[in-house]
């Protein structure tokens, strides 16, 4: 049994309520289970498996739970065998209650889903896929009001033109996030229903409470900032003595009276003070000033009132297509039978919660008392729906029975609307024990010493209640708890250190002069990259904990944190490669990357070649290999036209070419592209020959290809289309000779993968993948790239990513980059406590300015953002085990101007007033470095960190020595091995290129790609006829030959065939389909009754009807074929397969006879044929029937006596001879 600390044994056996308070690399998992364990194992009052529930935050960390609790269980049975109880639980280890909320909410919806109206085979969108249902669901609704003439459909047009100004993105927004917001609340529908109250109120009582509670807030922050002013700016005394006297809470009139006394002191400066004293103060008159224009009022016209009247009609509009929207979206998600994760919240809230009586549901209670004890990990990142969940489903009073994990300074999901204020509550009422109690974890078995002293000396005076979430007091303190990993070696320095670029010029500034100047962001990654080359070099020491020692770091062993990686994953992965340093970084998303954006852009040219910036992507790829010169030639061949036309134009203008050339390797590309700009245009007559010449047989090839492509993706299965496009471009063996070539192959067989998944839903082809992957961009979805993870390379993330992870060597990088607060700034904000907070725009005026609400919000948004922001650097910092690298970049005005926070601790007002990482970390380094000049020199160590200084615009960062040496010549013995390993084939290469499995319609459509002599015509092609034809023809029906063809056999496959003797009979037999719902008003409007009737009554029918007790319809088989069955049939198959090979076929027949000693079978066609042209129809079918026949006589081991083919549109039956 593990050895637990003291507090982990303290949280272990603690009865009753428990709140965990577990810093970083606590053991916070390892508690929660040994809880969990030690009430199973209990002697005395042992619980069962099935009364536990473990709720965890993913399902990688229940899979985690399950295995330690399962290993543990086992172990206890195999030392008592006896013991029934114990050999219960491990059977019942799979089935316990342990994964996410999610899937314990979806189980629970699934076994109720009568009483939800739910249909009971739903299925849980993906996030991807609820986004775009929902898109498109705003998308209709805000056509609708766009296109109608009611007061509403007025009001949302206003509304768009008021705060979007006249684009409706901010609308889109704001609506969504609504929504969001609401679906993470107990009672959505009762929060919406209260902001509509509000909004209907003529008089803003809401608004003047909250100028008294927002004043009283915003003096408190700046009476604590003032104090720390005051000793050396006679302005802050001053100003602190005015708010002083405003009191704790005064009314209206006092709060006007104050804040004109403040703004007085604004007016008079004495000499050359104004700007070192008004600078720390700029924010206090700026805030005073907006507040004393609400506070202060004549009498005549209340400005709170005039503000509250001219945004309220916009308020109740958004309210109301908010709620418009939510129900069209529930409708639409209904339709599809389908949930997202807020429904499966909200549906079991619907279950176990009643909000009018605010108490569970007697569901709820049953539910109470099936669960003895409730363990839940990640507290902090809980919202209030889940909360609300959980309580619904635990004990209370003296059976209180929670058991709850997190760390409030860990809570970085805020953008997931995690709410870290309910753990900060359940802390401050439960340790006043009152409910609960309390119980703190801050032994840390994760990190050296004396990171850990790093990490307690830079929090301490940056975290407080009020931005962060919590004091970072003793109790938050990070000590060490690994006492068998030995201190620091002498000598060997502090492991944190501190890399710090100081640009010629200040950061802000665009860069300018020289465009090959290296930017600030290029030589942090170079400075990174050096440094961390230089540790591997000098095989800086990391502890093994497998190896209960020390050993050299590894590549592996570093990982590089940025707040949001992928703006600068290219530039690290491009100076990363120039220093010689392996590093797997998700650079782009899958789609955005170029070996997956070539083969998109080639998708889309499939579908549509008139489309020229995709057809430049692919001709300018290695899929074609054109230069810019030849492409420049081609488009000379039709300057005016799409350059579709221009290509055709070209090739028909060139003389034949015997052998095109190979196309361009990617190798070559990227390194031409990434080397040397592109070449002008040729512009003298031999240029433009030679481009001439070099672009004909590119040409010509390419278009070879597109045509067989093209075929390819209107006759088989998009990822067949795909395959093809690789197998004749030898487009994945040039991505391989390309850096991070693994990478890019994976990445392109990651797109394969997602056209096969596409390929099994049945969405009917290249069109709608296309339309598919459009939706996702809409709504900025873009799958995360492969990963090769087990390489010996750095890794980049982000530090959202690196959460519950660790690494022996940690770089947090681009701490100078600007916090993203625009957010706070938008025209309507949506806020926690303050609702909806609009600017206001006066009417006839363009201007506008924040309402009250709007103030506060930005406020209250700032302080929330940047307590978050201060996690996240918390987050980082903590994954590091031996070295912690601190990098960023500043300009040398900021540099001078950090000043140390006064006794030693930030203020709010201070921790609030930076701008980046850095603003906090920098006024520290005193501190931390033991140097008050520590910035006067370029390199130093203190006792907790050293620093390095790179000053200078565009400075050479890299280290001296980094050219790779030149590869060792190879021996004859050796270039003979290496010529053998390149021309080597494997021997049953024609097995991996016939597929496994095939459908009948997959064999056929290979058929007529084979092309020679009579197997040429085994599947018919649609031929477009000439396009006045078309369009003849169009004008008439928009029915496609699919749609009437699928509608006859669904009518087939259902109908009795005892009526089909009349056109009333089987007139009727359509009406009856259509009521049971085997048949859609649309499918019965494409029947053609008469060529029904006469199926009916022809030799066939009868035939059916005679024999009415074996017919089976739409009868599906699988079925074995051998290379030399598929050769008796006449079917395609690989050159070479060996004669055991074989084939795995599915398909369905319409209609079979299986009678006791044999079988026949049908197939009803719906084709547009002649009699002139019916023979040569019928025998295109054939060897499908013979396929058929074949199966089916293997399957059931029985003779197929005959095979019919009906044609519909002639009213005609035809033998088909089963002998080919």
């Amino acid at each position: 049994m593990p050895v637990l600390t003291a507090q982990q044994q303290a949280a272990a056996t603690t009865g009753g309520n428990v709140l965990v308070m577990a810093g970083a690399g606590t053991g916070k998992t390892r508690t929660l289970v040994e809880r969990c364990l030690q009430r199973l194992l209990d002697p005395h009052e042992p619980a069962g498996l099935d009364q536990i529930l473990v709720v965890t935050f993913t399902e990688a960390a229940a899979t985690e739970a399950r295995q330690r609790i399962r290993r543990r269980l086992e172990e206890a049975a195999a030392q008592h065998p006896a013991d029934p109880r114990l050999a219960e639980a491990v059977a019942l280890a799979d089935t316990a209650h342990i994964g996410t909320l999610h899937s314990f909410c979806l189980a629970l919806i699934r076994e109720h889903f009568h009483e939800l109206g739910l249909d009971p085979q739903l299925s849980v969108l993906e996030p991807a896929q609820a986004a775009i249902l929902a898109a498109r669901t705003l998308d209709d609704l805000l056509r609708r009001h766009y296109a109608g003439a009611t007061p509403a459909d007025e009001a949302v047009r206003e509304l768009v033109t008021t705060y979007g100004g006249g684009r409706d993105d901010t609308i889109r927004e704001v609506v969504l996030r609504l929504h969001t917001y609401a679906q993470t609340l107990p009672n959505a529908a009762g929060w919406l229903q209260n902001q509509r109250a509000l909004v209907d109120q003529t008089e803003p009582a809401h608004w003047r409470d909250d100028l008294l509670t927002g004043f009283r807030e915003w003096r408190g922050e700046w009476l604590e900032h003032l104090a720390e002013l005051a000793p050396e700016n006679p302005k802050a005394a001053s100003a602190l003595a005015v708010l002083g006297e405003a009191g704790e809470t005064p009314p209206r009139e006092q709060i006007a009276s104050a804040l004109t006394a403040l703004l007085a002191l604004d007016a008079d400066w004495p000499r050359g003070t104004k700007t070192r004293w008004r600078k720390p103060l700029e924010d206090l008159f700026a805030d005073a000033r907006f507040l004393a224009d609400l506070a202060v009022f004549s009498g005549v016209s209340d400005p709170l009132t005039e503000d509250w009247n001219w945004v309220r009609p916009h308020l109740r509009a958004l309210l109301d297509l908010a709620d418009e929207f939510g129900k069209a979206f529930a409708a639409a998600k209904r339709e599809l039978a389908a949930v997202d994760f807020h429904d499966l919240e909200q549906f079991a809230l619907r279950l176990l919660w009643d909000p009018a009586r605010g108490e569970p549901t007697a569901l709820a209670r049953q539910w109470r008392e099936r669960f003895a004890h409730v363990f839940v990990d990640e507290y902090q990142d809980i919202n209030t729906a889940q909360d609300t969940i959980l309580r619904a489903l635990s004990r209370e009073g003296a059976a209180a029975n929670r058991f709850l994990v997190g760390d409030v300074k860990q809570s970085i999901y805020r953008f997931r609307l995690a709410n870290p204020h309910i753990f900060q509550g359940y802390a401050a009422t439960w340790r006043g024990g009152s409910g609960g109690v309390t119980v703190p974890l801050n032994e840390n078995f994760r990190s050296h010493p004396a990171l850990l002293e790093f990490v307690n000396a830079l929090f301490a005076p940056l975290m407080r209640r009020e931005v962060g979430g919590v004091d970072y007091n003793a109790e938050a303190h990070l000590r060490p708890g690994r006492a068998a990993r030995p201190e620091t070696e002498p000598g060997a320095g502090p492991p944190v250190e501190l890399l710090l670029l100081v640009p010629g010029r200040d950061i802000e500034e665009p860069g300018e002069g020289d465009e090959d100047e290296r930017t600030h962001a290029e030589s942090e990654a170079a400075l990174v990259a050096a440094r961390l080359r230089e540790l591997r070099e000098k095989r800086l020491p990391v502890w093994d904990e497998g190896q209960a020692a020390a050993r050299p770091v590894e590549w592996r062993d570093m990982v590089v944190l940025l707040r949001a990686p992928r703006p600068k994953a290219e530039i690290y992965a491009r100076e990363f490669a120039r220093a010689g340093v392996p590093l797997l970084a998700k650079r782009t998303g899958l789609y955005d990357a170029l070996e997956v954006s070539d083969l998109l852009s080639l998708l889309q040219l499939l579908d549509n070649p008139l489309q020229d910036i995709p057809l430049l992507a692919v001709l300018r790829s290695p899929l074609a290999g054109l230069s810019v010169d030849e492409l420049a030639v081609i488009r000379l061949a039709a300057p005016d036209e799409r350059f579709w036309t221009a290509l055709r134009r070209f090739q028909e203008t060139q003389a034949p070419q015997p052998q095109a050339p190979p196309a361009t390797p990617p190798a070559d590309r990227e390194v031409a592209q990434a080397s040397t700009p592109a070449a002008p245009c040729a512009n003298t007559a031999p240029e433009l020959a030679a481009a001439r010449a070099s672009a004909g047989p590119k040409v010509d090839l390419f278009l070879q290809r597109y045509a067989r492509w093209r075929d390819a993706a209107r006759l088989s299965s998009l990822s067949q289309c795909l395959e093809a496009v690789l197998d004749d471009t030898r487009y994945e063996d040039g991505l391989r000779a390309l850096p991070r070539g693994a990478a890019r192959v994976a990445n392109v067989q990651r797109l394969l993968a997602l056209t096969r998944d596409f390929d099994r839903l049945q969405r009917q082809g290249l069109f709608r993948f296309l339309q598919f992957l459009e939706a996702q961009q809409a709504v900025e979805f873009d799958p995360e790239p492969a990963q090769l993870d087990d390489a010996d390379a750095v890794r980049l993330m982000s530090i959202h990513q690196s959460k519950g992870l660790e690494f022996p060597v940690v770089v947090v990088a681009d701490l100078g980059k600007p916090f993203n607060l625009r957010d706070l700034s938008a025209s309507l904000v949506l806020d926690e406590q303050h609702g909806l907070a609009p600017l206001v725009r006066p009417p006839e005026q363009r201007q506008s300015y924040p309402s009250l609400p709007h103030w506060r919000a930005g406020r209250r948004g700032r302080r929330e953002a940047l307590g978050e922001e201060l996690r996240l650097l918390y987050v980082a910092a903590t994954r590091a085990r031996d070295h912690l690298i601190l990098a960023g970049s500043t300009s040398a005005r900021a540099l001078k101007g950090w000043t140390p926070p006064s006794g030693g601790r930030f203020s709010a007002a201070a921790v609030l007033d930076a701008h980046r990482p850095l603003d906090w970390l920098g006024p520290l380094m005193p501190a931390l470095t033991g140097a008050p000049d520590w910035f006067a020199r370029t390199e130093g160590r203190g006792r907790l960190l050293a620093w390095r200084i790179v000053s200078g615009a565009g400075a050479d960062t890299s280290p001296v020595g980094l050219t790779s040496p030149a590869p060792p010549a190879l021996d004859e013995a050796q270039m003979a091995a290496l010529s053998g390993r390149l021309v080597w084939k494997y021997p049953h290469l024609a097995a991996t290129r016939e597929p496994a499995k095939a459908s009948v319609t997959g064999l056929l459509r290979r058929a007529l790609e084979a092309g020679d002599g009579e197997a040429a015509r085994w599947f018919q092609v649609w031929t477009p006829r000439p396009a006045m034809a078309v369009r003849e023809t169009q004008a008439k029906t928009v029915v496609s030959a699919a749609e009437r063809g699928l509608a006859h056999h669904r009518f087939l496959q259902f109908t009795d065939w005892v009526a089909l003797t009349d056109p009333a009979g089987v007139a009727a037999e359509v009406d009856r389909l259509v009521r049971v719902g085997r048949l859609t008003a649309a499918e019965a409007a494409n029947l053609d009754i008469a060529a029904l009737a006469a199926l009916g009554r022809s030799e066939l029918g009868n035939a059916i009807r005679a024999e009415a007790a074996w017919v089976r319809r739409e009868l599906e088989f699988t079925a074995r074929l051998s290379p030399a069955d598929l050769a008796a049939l006449r079917l395609p198959c690989t050159p070479g397969l060996d004669a055991d090979e074989f084939v795995v076929v599915q398909g369905v027949v319409d209609l079979a006879v299986l009678a006791p000693e044999r079988i026949w079978i049908a197939d009803f066609k719906t084709d547009a044929v002649t009699p002139a042209d019916l023979a040569a129809k019928a025998a295109s079918y054939a060897p499908q029937l013979r396929l058929y026949a074949l199966a089916l006589a293997r399957v059931y081991a029985l003779p197929v006596s005959a095979a019919w083919l009906h044609f519909l549109a002639v009213n005609q039956s035809v033998p088909v001879p089963l002998a080919g």
